[in-house]
């Protein structure tokens, strides 16, 4: 039985459970003033989700899922409430892997990949957010068929995409290059947003390339107080949580850009990278360094940022259906004993706790 917060802000939270039968569910927590609070399930399920909502920001609940498989313990601390109006949102989905292969693989899903796409082009609508940021391996094997219906997917998109390129994605070299270039043009840049500036890099061949420093020590030179975001599929910064499998975890040359890492450093910058996908905060002197979810394996979902005058809140956003995210969870851990595999361990894709993925970071 498995019963426990995945999503939280200021004001609720999001349970998700798998029990071993079919039951109603109830959730009773107690605030730190000793109020009792209480949520139930309409329908009776065997895997769902239960909405919190009502919850007071900045304070800490206790309580017990409840089931007739029997009860767990749930704990929570909400964010603290955001100052004044939302000043812009943006969200990252990294990793979506669009595939034309019929089989999924250690708990990654390449059959559904494109329904999920789908279905995450629906949940940013419904959010709304400013843009949609994809730090790399939008498709699988870089080929055709993936890029043409990846494209097909995100022209769905109500808001505008940036998007880089992710090792994946170049699999076939030139080809998959010219399909990036025809799909989704430049493969890299800088974007004004009303978040903030947003510094595209292509990193997909896990090397910074030169004229991509020099444009980016460039801007990092200006003095500027405003926040600014890269996304890069490979991470900039080792980060010792995210620490197992054998691919490289980041950028191969980063070592000769002394300059620029702490040219980063000094600054207050965001970066998003995907790649290993591993939930997981890493403070680089003023930045900070996330690594982000993928929709298609546990735990299966991205990341929505609201930017308040408080700064930037950040929430983990789950595909729509528990039933997938379970699966992914359940075929995750049962690869690391067939492959013995320890990357895919579900605890250690999810990051240390809660707060790797829903958080606030205050510039």
């Amino acid at each position: 039985m498995v019963a426990k917060i995945i999503s939280v802000d200021w004001e609720s939270a999001l349970l998700s459970y798998s029990i071993n039968s079919l039951s109603f569910i109830k959730v009773k927590l107690s605030d730190n003033k000793g109020n009792v609070h209480s949520w139930k399930s309409i329908e009776a399920n065997s895997i769902g989700r239960i909405e919190l909502n009502g919850l007071a920001p900045d304070c800490s609940y206790s309580g017990e899922f409840e089931s007739s498989d029997g009860s767990v313990p749930i704990e929570v601390t909400t964010l603290p409430a955001p100052e004044g109006e939302m000043l812009g949102s943006y969200a990252i989905v990294a990793d979506p892997h669009i595939s034309c292969k019929t089989e999924n693989r250690k708990g990654r899903f390449l059959l559904e990949s494109a329904m999920i796409l789908r279905d995450v082009v629906g949940l940013c609508n419904t959010l709304k957010p400013d843009c949609v940021l994809i730090p790399g391996d939008i498709t699988n094997d870089g080929i055709k068929e993936e890029y043409s219906i990846a494209a097909e997917i995100l022209q769905d998109l109500k808001m505008p995409c940036i998007a880089t390129p992710g090792n994946h994605d170049f699999h076939h070299g030139e080809s998959s290059m010219k399909c990036w270039e025809k799909y989704f043009g430049s493969e890299c840049g800088v974007h004004n947003t009303p978040s903030a500036k947003v510094i595209a890099l292509n990193t997909a061949t896990s090397h910074l390339l030169p004229e991509e420093v020099h444009s980016l020590c460039s801007l990092l030179e200006k003095d500027s107080s405003e926040p600014m975001i890269i996304i890069s599929h490979y991470q900039l910064f080792d980060n010792e949580n995210v620490c197992r499998g054998g691919a490289r975890k980041v950028v191969s040359n980063v070592n000769e850009q002394q300059y620029l890492l702490d040219l980063i450093q000094q600054k207050q910058l965001l970066i998003y990278a995907g790649h290993q996908n591993v939930c997981s905060i890493k403070t680089v002197g003023k930045s900070f360094q996330i690594n982000v979810p993928q929709p298609v394996q546990h735990p299966c979902g991205f990341i929505f940022v609201s930017r308040y005058a408080n700064g930037f809140y950040h929430k983990f956003i789950p595909i729509s259906s528990e039933i997938l995210c379970q699966w992914s969870m359940t075929s995750s851990e049962q690869a690391v004993n067939l492959y013995n595999e320890d990357q895919w361990d579900s605890l250690y894709r999810e990051g240390k706790d809660l707060y790797q993925t829903n958080f606030l970071i205050n510039f």
